[in-house]
């Protein structure tokens, strides 16, 4: 049986090839946006790690006059 499926692989060698190609190139991609939001995420908890103490919270009933804010 696997002979079989060998032989028919390399009957049709270019769409073998492409296949290949295609598959290669979709698991380049998955580790390239990996990557990407990684290093978003790093560098955004990096950021928000600079202003943490910094922020204010407001109270969504006191939005009006006299709202009052805290430290976070």
């Amino acid at each position: 049986m696997l002979d079989l499926a060998w032989k028919n692989l390399w009957m049709r060698k270019t769409r073998t090839i492409l296949t290949i190609v295609g598959i290669g190139v979709a698991l380049e991609l998955v580790i390239l946006l990996t990557t990407i939001l990684d290093f978003t995420e790093r560098d955004m908890q990096r950021e928000l790690a600079k202003y943490a103490g910094q922020m204010y919270v407001r109270s969504q009933a006191g939005a009006g006059m006299g709202a009052r804010s805290s430290p976070r």
